[in-house]
């Protein structure tokens, strides 16, 4: 399955998260509410999916299953900053 789009928000920066980001997987499946954080030791970026609390309980809205697709996911929200950094959008 592939990314084929995702889109970035910048917002109030809340410690190391600064943008929230959404992707829309093989034109069927749309996740939003993906929190971008800058990983402290590096300029990589590390996603934080969603949660859901209930009573004191917290669920996952959604996680990647498989790492690889998580990687992609990643990888389709990573190269959308780039181009959003680079056009001066963000």
């Amino acid at each position: 399955m592939k990314v084929t789009d995702a889109d970035v928000i910048r917002v109030a920066a809340m410690g190391s998260m600064n943008t929230l980001a959404s992707a829309v997987l093989a034109n069927r499946h749309y996740l939003s509410g993906i929190a971008v954080r800058r990983k402290l030791i590096c300029s990589a970026i590390r996603l934080v999916d969603p949660v859901c609390g209930v009573d004191g309980r917290r669920f996952s809205l959604f996680h990647p299953v498989e790492r690889s697709m998580g990687q992609v996911i990643e990888e389709a929200i990573s190269n959308k900053i780039a181009l959003t950094v680079g056009s001066g959008d963000a």
